[in-house]
């Protein structure tokens, strides 16, 4: 896990297997990218897994980026891993949330 921050933006480069003993790791990396920088992107290129515990913490993060007035967004949001981790949490929207809008959304998108 490596985080870049270059003026406002933040990107959050992850690898390998991100699971419930990696998720306080990330949590710790993501609070510090948000009070950091206005935007925050999240490189899932090396990752082989995500399970649900950090798919949570990537939709909270995302919550509090949008009601800061920030943006995170993952890079490659159709990755196959990326969308088989959606698909199989059950994170696969038509419809954003209420916390934000459909083109920053990161479940929206990728059904088939």
């Amino acid at each position: 896990m490596k985080v870049i921050t270059r003026e406002d933006k933040a990107i959050l480069s992850l690898d390998g297997k991100l699971t419930v003993d990696r998720a306080a790791d990330l949590k710790d990396a993501l609070l510090k990218s948000l009070k950091k920088s206005d935007t925050i992107e999240i490189n899932l290129t090396k990752v082989s897994s995500i399970d649900l515990s950090c798919l949570q913490l990537l939709c909270s993060a995302h919550r509090s980026a949008a009601k800061e007035g920030k943006v995170l967004a993952v890079k490659d949001p159709a990755s196959p891993v990326f969308l088989d981790a959606r698909k199989n949490a059950g994170f696969m929207y038509s419809k954003p949330c209420r916390f934000v809008t459909m083109e920053d959304c990161l479940w929206v998108g990728g059904e088939e």
